[in-house]
């Protein structure tokens, strides 16, 4: 969390003034600090949410994958049934479970950054 306050930090201050020379861009400090990548560059896999449950600080999202279905523990946020979304890598757990949602996951993929594709595109 305090990587995302740096990083509005800058943002902020890079609208008030000019950077000094040699100053990273946005998009250097969002790599210099390890950021994930938030304009979908990086989130390869496509799904549609077919059910989405909040949980603490997760969204838990069951979306269709090809040949089938998989699950995703996202950051918290609202994600439309039916929305088609842009995920990457993240850390698979086998046998994962939720204490809130009293359910195991036989196959859980947590991910840093789900993006909800606008219709249309």
């Amino acid at each position: 969390m305090s990587r995302l306050l740096v990083l509005l930090l800058f943002v902020a201050i890079s609208v008030a003034a000019a950077p000094p020379p040699g100053h990273p861009n946005p998009d250097e400090a969002a790599r210099l600090l390890n950021l994930p990548d938030a304009s979908g560059r990086n989130l390869p896999y496509v799904g549609r949410v077919l059910r989405a449950v909040d949980s603490n600080n997760y969204t838990y999202l069951q979306v269709t994958v090809e040949g089938g279905s998989r699950w995703l523990a996202a950051p918290k946020a609202v994600f439309p049934k039916n929305a088609v979304i842009r995920y990457g890598d993240g850390a698979l757990m086998r046998n994962f479970y939720s204490k809130v949602l009293k359910h195991t996951f036989a196959e859980i993929l947590f991910v840093g950054n789900v993006q909800v594709i606008p219709e249309g595109i």
